[in-house]
């Protein structure tokens, strides 16, 4: 896993480095996003950017909710 902290708004949360670490869903979702960059219907870096943030989504509805 590796570590994303905020310590100004005490954020700390890990998110998954290999495939063995990620949940079920989050597994889904980046084999969707993998099937989409295979077939043509999005490129690698879009792949990479939208896996990204689906998997530090999380993180950062927290710290929207520590904002307000």
């Amino acid at each position: 896993m590796n570590t994303i902290e905020i310590p100004a708004i005490g954020v700390c949360r890990e998110i998954p480095s290999k495939w063995s670490e990620m949940t079920p869903e989050q597994a889904r979702v980046t084999m969707r996003l993998l099937w989409d960059m295979e077939s043509g219907l999005i490129s690698p870096l879009e792949f990479h950017v939208r896996v990204l943030h689906d998997l530090l989504l999380h993180v950062l509805e927290l710290v929207r909710l520590r904002l307000q």
